[in-house]
């Protein structure tokens, strides 16, 4: 399997890929990435969803539906983006399943093997968005935050050589809305000079 843009999607455009595209705010993200001229390829098992999401601007975004999406992504992405320059992998998984982060950050290396030479190409960067909680004591979520950020971490660690950075974006799950303006901030090419880091959006007050 090979990701093929189709006719209408230009390789002289900014690419911007997004994983479980079908949790919010994956819908405002393609859309606010394709008013500003970037393709959106979205990736989801809900083919239904990824329908809807792609008819906002059809001539900007394109779907890839994968059922299993953990399990199937890292037999089914096997150096499938080539060379072609990747301005930003978009890593939603965290807020549609945040007890799984083991597995999640399986299938992010699998992203990163696969899309590594198109991240390089355009300097491109990873971008994980994950729900902070305001208690104190809930331990699993704070437990989430702090298993991601690590693992970010050490893919930083290995992709700081090649100019590729890997970002984690804390935000409240109430309110995911609050992550567009950042991810679009971190897709502009003036966002090259900020180096691998965590940014915290604020919290759930429940």
């Amino acid at each position: 399997m090979v990701f093929v843009l189709s006719e209408n999607l230009s390789v002289s455009d900014p690419v911007v890929i997004l994983l479980a595209a079908c949790q919010p705010p994956g819908a405002a993200l393609a859309h606010a990435f394709a008013q500003r001229g970037v393709r959106v390829i979205a990736i989801d098992g809900n083919a239904e969803y990824l329908t809807r999401i792609a008819a906002q601007d059809p001539d900007w975004i394109e779907t890839l539906t994968i059922e299993d999406f953990q399990t199937d992504m890292t037999h089914r992405l096997q150096d499938a983006w080539g060379s072609e320059p990747l301005r930003m992998v978009v890593n939603l998984m965290p807020l549609a399943r945040p007890a799984q982060i083991t597995e999640q950050m399986r299938t992010l290396a699998a992203i990163l093997r696969t899309t590594a030479r198109g991240l390089v190409a355009d300097q491109g960067s990873i971008v994980s968005l994950v729900a902070r909680p305001r208690d104190p004591l809930a331990l699993l979520g704070h437990g989430v935050v702090a298993a991601l950020s690590a693992g970010s971490a050490a893919l930083a660690g290995v992709m700081a050589a090649k100019s590729v950075r890997v970002h984690v974006v804390c935000l409240p799950k109430s309110a995911p809305e609050v992550a567009v303006e950042t991810l679009l901030h971190l897709a502009s090419p003036e966002a090259r000079q900020i180096a691998s880091t965590t940014f915290d959006l604020g919290h759930d007050h429940g």
